[in-house]
């Protein structure tokens, strides 16, 4: 919840951050996660959208391949961060042993089977009502069509109604 605070701070700020991905999230002294290397971000306008192609090449939102990306980019790159960070949750190898082409973008040609092999239900109420929040969350974030993606703000809603549906508070606000 607390990288969707911050992506949803940093977009308020008119920021595109460009390279989300595992390696650019520290952990502070409170454990809490820290959205850091803003060495290719942009502020924008409501128009702008990057030309370049810039970023890790494993985590670039598919309209990065063909055009212009706006800050639904951060979305899609910080939903395979989301997805990720699921996998270590349910004891899961890494993305990054899944692809040949070296593009997570390519799990989108599947998503519905992927998630339903790599996230199966528990027969424990809380668990598989939390994983279907994950799963759907997950989807939206991971959309081929940028128009599709919710806002950064919009993820940080759903990622704080995730953590307070299983009796906790986020350690951060937006």
């Amino acid at each position: 919840a607390c990288l969707t605070s911050g992506l949803s701070a940093l977009h308020k700020k008119k920021i595109k951050h460009q390279d989300m991905k595992p390696a650019n999230v520290l952990l502070d002294a409170n454990l809490l996660p820290v959205i850091c290397d803003f060495g290719l971000s942009k502020v924008f306008d409501n128009n702008s959208k990057s030309v370049n192609v810039q970023g890790t090449r494993a985590y670039l939102p598919p309209e990065k391949l063909v055009g212009k990306v706006g800050r639904k980019g951060d979305i899609f790159s910080l939903g395979l961060v989301f997805l990720e960070l699921g996998l270590l949750f349910f004891g899961q190898k890494s993305l990054k042993e899944e692809f040949a082409r070296g593009f997570y973008v390519d799990i989108t040609e599947s998503l519905n089977d992927y998630l339903a092999k790599k996230f199966p239900m528990l027969n424990n109420s809380i668990m598989d009502d939390w994983n279907k929040r994950f799963q759907s969350l997950v989807r939206s974030m991971l959309d081929v069509a940028p128009e599709n993606r919710p806002k950064a703000s919009e993820v940080w809603g759903k990622a704080k109604e995730m953590v307070e549906s299983l009796g906790a508070k986020p350690h951060c606000e937006d």
